[in-house]
This record gives C-alpha cells, structure tokens and sequence, in this order.
C-alpha cells in the first residue's frame, strides 16, 4: 500500500499547509485506489501542525508520509489496513488514557440508513 503511486501534482502553492489538508491531499492524489486518514492532533494555541507537500512525478503514498512525518518529528503514522492509515503523536501511543487507545470491545449502529454508517467517524484534537 506504501508504494502506492501518487498523481504528479507538484507543489499545493503553500509554503505550510495543515497536516489534515496534506494528508487530504495524498489520500485523494492516489492512482486507482484510495487511502482514509485516522488523525490524532496536538493543536498549539489553536492552529494544527503545518508541513510542505510537493508530489512530484514518481511520488507514492509512502515517500509523502514519509515527507510529511519527518517535518513533525513529534508524529508517527501506522498502516492499519488496505485503506487506512493512522496519523498521531508519539507520546498518545504510550498514554493507556488517550481516545485512540481505548478498547471498544463491540460498537453497534443501528436505526440509521447504512449511508449514515459509513460517515461514522471519531476526531481527536488536544491543545
């Protein structure tokens, strides 16, 4: 899934852009398939992290993570499945209270259409 190829899309313009919108950026640039982003973010007064992205001819989905992460070196990233790949802090690994960390050992929908399921998600911001 790493080697996946990305479209050569060059520079998005902005020096600094947000980790959300760079990670936005490679899961929606890839050739033939898609890429889902779990994101776990350590906001600093307010803003999120900012990184560059230049997806260049030859680019994957693996040389942009690998670009994007070694601008946050407080980040890390794990391939979860096929389509989906976690973004978070180092430190929110090692911390039993953190939301990604907990055990949900089953999560049941029901009464909603199945279009509301698939839009399901969590979100963790922490300042």
């Amino acid at each position: 899934m790493l080697k996946q190829p990305l479209l050569p899309v060059g520079n998005f313009g902005e020096p600094h852009i947000p980790l959300t919108k760079a990670l936005a950026l490679v899961g929606l640039n890839t050739k033939g398939t898609y890429f889902l982003f779990g994101v776990e973010v350590i906001l600093k007064e307010g803003k999120e992290p900012t990184v560059s992205l230049d997806l260049k001819e030859g680019s994957t989905v693996g040389t942009a993570l690998d670009s994007i992460i070694s601008q946050l070196p407080d980040y890390e990233y794990e391939v979860v499945d096929s389509h989906l790949i976690n973004v978070f802090p180092q430190a929110a690994k090692r911390d039993l209270k953190d939301l990604l960390n907990i055990q949900v050992p089953r999560f049941d929908v029901v009464d909603q259409p199945v279009a509301h399921r698939s839009h399901c998600r969590i979100c963790s911001f922490r300042s």
